[in-house]
């Protein structure tokens, strides 16, 4: 499942690198076209709802990005919340989430102004921002108005941010949860 900004419950389209590299070594051989591409190992990784950004996360100058574009390939997912996502895995059941980490390739932003919106319960457990204490979160590929709008959010539900040339790091400075050593 992809992490969405809003539960769908709807198949999207999600693009990924071919599975003709070696998520070891991250190396590709097409013995179609005889091409041969040593690539770093995490390029096998790379995989986003923007085929756009797929195609920017890729090692090399534009004539090497656009000679690995044809490797990139859409793949239908189903779209979920984070909160659904963490449902399923267990995570939400009588507890609270005190760190989140994102890094969705450009959607990032989204997704943490869907912290904001309340869980599934009819409210009664606030939303998943409530119980965070610290928010991580890239910003590099990030449009600006969902960045401004996420980072006003944060401020209101008492972070204290800051920036870095490509994430973000919200720690909780007033408000309902606090990590404690």
């Amino acid at each position: 499942a992809a992490a969405c900004a809003r539960d769908s419950g709807m198949n999207v389209t999600f693009y990924a690198l071919s599975k003709s590299i070696d998520p070891r070594t991250g190396f590709l051989h097409d013995a179609h076209s005889g091409l041969s591409v040593q690539l770093p190992a995490w390029a096998s990784q790379v995989a986003s709802l923007s085929r756009q950004a797929v195609l920017r996360s890729l090692p090399g100058g534009e004539q090497h990005r656009a000679m690995l574009s044809r490797y990139i390939q859409p793949v239908r997912v189903r779209c979920d919340s984070i909160a659904t996502t963490l449902s399923r895995q267990g995570l939400l059941a009588g507890r609270s989430l005190r760190v989140l980490a994102i890094d969705a390739e450009g959607h990032d932003s989204e997704l943490v102004l869907s912290l904001g919106h309340a869980l599934g319960d009819g409210g009664t457990k606030g939303t998943l921002l409530s119980g965070l204490s610290l928010v991580l979160f890239e910003h590099k590929h990030s449009q600006p108005e969902p960045l401004c709008n996420a980072l006003r959010m944060l401020d209101r539900a008492g972070f204290s941010c800051e920036c870095d040339l490509t994430n973000v790091r919200c720690v909780r400075t007033r408000g309902r949860a606090m990590l404690h050593a």
